[in-house]
């Protein structure tokens, strides 16, 4: 089995190019793993894990399918810069590469999108992101 860990720093690499943080106003720093800060310069674009199920094959494990959702969230009435910087994460990962420390990346891939708004008081928040299936060989 990959750990989380080996996985979320191989996103978290393959996230860091211009592509991506050039449409996020604190450069790398608006890459976030799971829970933004509370002082995050928005948009942001937001990873984490959904979900994991190892597959066993002659008494130990042969593959890790994980599904991990990467989303652009705006603080604003418009989901324009979230689809922006989900288009930009959608070119660099559906069907991509990952160098993952202990395991070879299999296949990756967008399953289904993700787009919704919720609000904090006052503050309107707009969601707007892929799952990804990541299938790594141990």
């Amino acid at each position: 089995m990959v750990s989380t860990k080996a996985i979320r720093t191989a996103l978290y690499s393959a996230l860091n190019v211009s592509a991506v943080t050039s449409l996020l106003p604190s450069g790398s720093a608006g890459l976030v793993h799971g829970v933004a800060p509370p002082t995050a310069l928005y948009p942001i674009c937001l990873f984490q894990e959904q979900a994991s199920t190892s597959t066993l094959r002659m008494g130990g494990n042969a593959f890790d399918s994980d599904l991990w959702v990467v989303k652009g969230i705006s603080k604003a009435t418009s989901a324009s810069l979230a689809e922006d910087i989900d288009n930009a994460v959608r070119t660099l990962l559906d069907f991509g590469t990952l160098s993952i420390t202990g395991g070879t990346l299999m296949h990756m891939a967008r399953e289904s999108g993700v787009s919704y708004a919720e609000t904090s008081g006052e503050i309107q928040y707009r969601h707007h992101g892929s799952l990804y299936r990541v299938v790594v060989q141990t």
